[in-house]
């Protein structure tokens, strides 16, 4: 590892032996790593670890306390991931058994010689390194199979939405040439309430052609010129049931200037419908809930659509976490956990890009759409 590599890695020193600690802290400066602390008892070592938050510990096996430097680094692995290499003058083999615990990295005999303990820590460092990143991996892999079944079974609950759709339509169809046939045309009653069925199947009909051309995955989407007022009027009135269900006021777009972007439009309609949906889900419980969309040029290329709502802003704990696969700070039932993920792999197809924006007083996210072809 390299000085400015190093530099970049924080370790935690517990040994009891003051004059061997202050040693320890010295080599590993000169080494450019960064000391967060020196503890002399368990107690202190797991204070230490959990409020300086080090990317390595070297642990001493025999340290002041109720606990010896073993037990002391199960407990801290219990609560966080974390490489820890022991410092041991004790060469039995019962002590090196019991110190095989997960995140034993290294291990480094007294007195240690200063390449050694470098090489050791080296080695741990980059082995957990390694490690996190098989795990990422596989995590990614356990995600893919699940939305693979997911897509299975969207694919067959969209099919059993279909055929009755199918029904719905031959039926209106029969029920407005019985009507003319009848001369009940103009009776207001009838029309509004045959007005509403059509309307609310060609919703249901629209919503399952945008979710079905999700899941079929379909690369070759026609790229077009897309109005950006017009789609945005279509995403609030696909959810115009959140207004009455939810009682969620969705802000006009009328002021709002005629501008295009180059995109799918199946696509960049399911990005805004996740995004008002999301949206919804979070504020429902707030005094005065509401949605908005607003739009500007960035540049020649670009444009910036923001989806703005009432809330607050999301956790600074959570914020790195939303665009991950499957995350969902939803109660079971409540949430899937693919909206944004869904939404950002979309925007990183047609070249976009989705954002939180951090700074804003509320709720706020930026898309970046482009404005023309982008190779």
């Amino acid at each position: 590892m390299n000085a400015n590599k190093a530099k970049q890695k924080k370790i935690l020193i517990v040994e009891d032996e003051a004059i061997l600690a202050k040693s320890l802290e010295d080599s590993l400066i000169s080494m450019g790593y960064a000391v967060t602390g020196i503890a002399d008892s368990g107690i202190k070592a797991i204070m230490l670890f959990f409020s300086t938050e080090p990317d390595l510990i070297l642990m001493d096996i025999r340290i002041k306390g109720a606990k010896d430097g073993i037990e002391v680094a199960d407990n801290i692995r219990q609560q966080k991931t974390v490489p820890i290499v022991f410092l041991t003058a004790n060469q039995d083999p019962a002590t090196f058994e019991r110190a095989k615990i997960e995140g034993a990295y290294g291990y480094v005999l007294k007195p240690y010689q200063e390449r050694e303990l470098q090489i050791v820590i080296e080695i741990a460092l980059n082995q957990f390194e390694m490690q996190k990143k098989k795990s990422e991996l596989e995590m990614a892999l356990l995600n893919a199979e699940k939305l693979g079944t997911i897509g299975s079974l969207s694919a067959g609950i969209i099919h059993d939405i279909n055929a009755p759709l199918s029904n719905i339509y031959a039926s209106l169809d029969l029920i407005y040439k019985n009507i003319k046939q009848l001369d009940l045309a103009n009776d207001p009653k009838l029309t509004k309430s045959l007005n509403k069925i059509e309307k609310g199947a060609k919703a249901i009909k629209s919503t399952v052609q945008n979710y079905r051309g999700m899941i079929d995955k379909n690369e070759n989407e026609e790229r077009i010129m897309i109005n950006v007022k017009n789609i945005c009027k279509d995403a609030f009135e696909i959810c115009s049931y959140l207004t009455s269900e939810k009682k969620i006021k969705f802000i006009e777009l009328n002021s709002s200037p005629d501008s295009y972007v180059f995109f799918g439009k199946v696509s960049l309609f399911q990005v805004l419908v996740n995004l008002i949906r999301n949206a919804s889900d979070a504020i429902e419980n707030l005094p005065d809930p509401w949605i908005k969309i607003t739009w500007e040029d960035l540049n020649a290329k670009f444009l910036k659509l923001l989806v703005i709502d009432s809330g607050t802003g999301i956790p600074e704990n959570i914020r790195e976490k939303i665009f991950d696969t499957l995350f969902t700070t939803k109660e079971p039932g409540k949430g899937t956990g693919l909206g944004l993920s869904l939404s950002k792999i979309i925007l990183d197809k047609y070249g976009g890009k989705i954002e939180l924006d951090n700074n804003y007083p509320n709720t706020c996210f930026v898309l970046t759409l482009p404005k023309e072809k982008i190779n």
